[in-house]
């Protein structure tokens, strides 16, 4: 089975941007099996590479403009890349993929609220609630995808709830139904 990458981006010296970083780094300690992580200071062209052969990926990064603690959806790929920008969104980051001709995997983005960004700044309080939101929810989410079809997923770090724990049994955990493909915890759900 192929791996899934999970791709953050922040900077751990600017407060909440240290959100997307925080969760790789809690994720890689976890070591969950069939899942690769990748970090860097801002989405970029060669992040393209890192989804060739990828079985799904997952874009995390710190937002503020945005009422829930957590979202969860779908990532679409762009119509284009902007001339000569070296940052891109997780969108372009597909259209260069595509522009390869890499196969490119299924992917969704994992935006998590932030408030404070000040250099030299530590996590916010929402941000803190942040973090341990979209833990749960990333956690939920690859559990979802890497136990086998009809399988327990005893195997797989057991960071949320109950082993074997599914979306249809978590999705209420986040405010979402199990067949809306966008988890959102707002705020006031922690």
């Amino acid at each position: 089975m192929a791996d899934w990458v999970v791709l953050a981006v922040g900077n751990d010296a600017r407060g909440d941007d240290a959100l997307g970083p925080l969760l790789l780094d809690r994720l890689a300690a976890s070591a969950w099996p069939g899942v690769r992580t990748v970090l860097d200071f801002q989405f970029q062209v060669e992040h393209a590479l890192d989804l060739e052969g990828a079985a799904g990926a997952v874009f995390v990064d710190a937002h503020r403009q945005q009422a829930e603690l957590v979202r969860l959806g779908p990532l679409e790929v762009a119509d284009g890349v902007r001339a000569g920008s070296h940052v891109l969104s997780p969108g372009e980051v597909l259209a260069v993929g595509r522009r390869l001709g890499i196969a490119l995997p299924a992917a969704w983005v994992l935006s998590l609220r932030g408030e404070g960004f000040e250099l030299a700044a530590g996590l916010s309080s929402i941000g803190a609630r942040s973090l341990e939101a979209g833990w749960r929810c990333l956690s939920a989410f690859l559990r979802s995808r890497l136990a086998p079809a009809g399988a327990p997923s005893a195997d797989l770090p057991a960071q949320i709830g109950a082993p074997g724990a599914d979306m249809a049994t978590l999705a209420p955990a986040f405010g979402a139904s199990a067949e809306r493909p966008s988890m959102r915890l707002r705020s006031d759900e922690s």
